[in-house]
């Protein structure tokens, strides 16, 4: 019954990347074990770990996408797979018709609650490949395959998403869209151009008093010592003061370069400078409500329509000038960064600089607490920073159990409360199983760890439980990406630009399970 189900050929315009070298290895190994060993004696395990890790997961570079898809072959590649889980069977009973020119072909013993795969044996191998391509069940609920139902709602939110731009592109090049008055358009330069923020003034942090780690730090006696005799610049230089340095720079260069862009925009509405081919992508862009591409450019990952691009712009600038003005937070707004991975690299330097440490020694654990808002924290962290205005992707936090629970239908994202993010020594981490390792890597450079390297855990042994256990307190390490499209471009660190960090979240769930949902934490919603 194996053989026929793995030798399925995609027809027509559905043949895609199946159909390649990796797809032809597959199945000649998958045939070798079947003559090997049998149908009874099949090895799921081994014939599931050569198609994720060789035959399939050498193409993929990224270790999340590797994992995902071990999860999915875990679940596709195995006995619950041919006879059902729970009862639900992923094969459909139907009849079966002829390919052309073949007689019509009929299976024995099929009932309601599904088919008897053994009586395939009686059929031709052409034969049996028909029979086991028509009977896919396609009318399955998502949850069949371990997402959640609303995978369903999601793939048709991003379809109607792709088919509203599609029109929208369409109709910015018709004439209808071109006719538009002048001063339609002059109006809406001037309305974008009073909702760009004033340049955030740095002069306050050049004699900022935070700009030196101070003694008071939860550091050693001696390293206080050490502190205490030096003087002037050669005090502990503050990484998170060169951290806001750098977003007030980058902040200041993105609003540069919408005035600039908005004046000169004006200028050739009035007709007194030439309209180019970058003011009218500009001019496009803001009669359709998208971000324009020059100002992506300059800008930050964003997935927003231009609208709420503009209102999430000014809360960035505000966030900076309240920062500059006030000093640090108690909680910080990770979202609101140019570069996350760089603010968690700064706090893991201002650890390592008061403890003298090795940088590469340190990684993250992480706290949730029982906060909804950053406004809420009493007084700033001991220990690294309170970091809040995340989101979680296809499921939410229940902070009454303190776990990762399913989301409400209908409610594909949720807010996460506020979430201390604690530097812990490497030594001092709990290994995670083999199988929650999709690759094994150096050690980490501070931020964008990749799966396998942020698994430490704040946990005590009792809180891992016996294997028996009931309540045995699992962790899920929940990718933290900038936007909605997880995808971004492959860096020097190894890791996608998108991809921040790895946050460990708790859950009674077994972490395959939230792998094959798609949950993930997102610094941004697209709205």
């Amino acid at each position: 019954c194996v053989k026929p189900i793995l030798n399925v050929e995609t027809k027509g315009t559905k043949a895609s990347a199946l159909q390649n070298q990796g797809m032809k290895a597959t199945k000649r190994k998958l045939q070798a074990f079947i003559e090997t060993f049998g149908e009874q004696n099949f090895p799921w395990k081994a014939a599931s770990y050569i198609i994720g890790n060789i035959n399939y997961g050498g193409r993929v570079t990224d270790d999340w996408d590797r994992k995902a898809l071990l999860c999915i072959l875990d679940r596709c590649i195995s006995k619950e797979a041919m006879y059902g889980y729970d009862g639900v069977k992923l094969f459909r009973p139907c009849s079966y018709g002829s390919r052309a020119g073949q007689p019509s072909h009929t299976v024995e013993n099929e009932t309601d609650s599904g088919i008897d795969l053994s009586t395939l044996h009686d059929l031709s191998f052409s034969a049996a490949i028909d029979v086991a391509s028509n009977c896919v069940n396609d009318s399955l609920d998502p949850s069949t395959f371990g997402m959640h139902e609303n995978a369903g709602l999601i793939v048709r939110a991003k379809q109607a998403k792709v088919l509203l731009s599609d029109v929208l592109a369409v109709q910015s090049n018709s004439s209808s869209m071109l006719s538009t008055g002048p001063d339609e358009d002059t109006s809406l330069k001037e309305q974008l151009l009073a909702a760009v923020p004033r340049l955030v003034d740095t002069e306050p942090l050049k004699s900022a008093a935070w700009a030196f780690l101070s003694v008071h730090q939860p550091i050693s006696s001696s390293v206080k010592a050490d502190l205490s005799n030096q003087a002037g610049d050669k005090r502990v230089k503050n990484p998170l003061w060169s951290v806001l340095m750098h977003e007030c720079h980058r902040m200041n260069n993105l609003l540069s370069v919408i005035e600039k862009q908005l004046h000169n925009l004006g200028l050739a509405l009035e007709g007194e400078i030439a309209m180019s081919a970058e003011l009218e992508a500009v001019l496009l862009s803001a009669r359709t409500n998208t971000v324009p591409k020059p100002w992506e450019r300059a800008a930050y990952p964003s997935m927003k329509p231009l609208s709420s691009w503009m209102i999430d712009l000014a809360k960035r600038v505000h966030s900076l000038r309240t920062w500059v003005q006030f000093g640090p937070p108690k909680s910080f707004w990770l979202p609101g960064l140019f570069y996350p991975q760089g603010f968690l690299s700064a706090l893991l330097q201002r650890h390592a600089r008061l403890n003298r440490l090795a940088i590469d020694s340190l990684t993250f654990a992480f706290k949730v607490t029982t906060f909804r808002e950053g406004s809420q924290i009493p007084s700033e962290a001991q220990e690294g920073a309170f970091v809040h205005g995340l989101f979680l992707e296809s499921a939410a936090y229940d902070s009454k159990r303190r776990k990762l629970t399913a989301s409400l239908p209908g409610h594909t994202h949720s807010p996460v409360p506020v979430i201390q993010f604690v530097p812990r020594i490497i030594a001092d981490k709990v290994q995670a199983p083999p199988e929650r390792q999709p690759s094994a890597k150096a050690r980490p450079s501070a931020a964008g760890m990749s799966p396998a390297d942020n698994s430490i855990r704040s946990r005590t042994p009792s809180s891992l439980g016996s294997p028996g256990a009931q309540n045995k307190t699992l962790f899920y390490d929940t990718p933290l990406y900038k936007t909605s499209a997880r995808a971004g471009i492959l860096s020097t660190t190894g890791q996608s630009t998108n991809f921040v960090i790895a946050v460990s979240l708790p859950t009674s769930e077994p972490p395959a399970s939230w792998t094959l949902q798609g949950v993930c934490l997102l610094c941004q919603l697209d709205e």
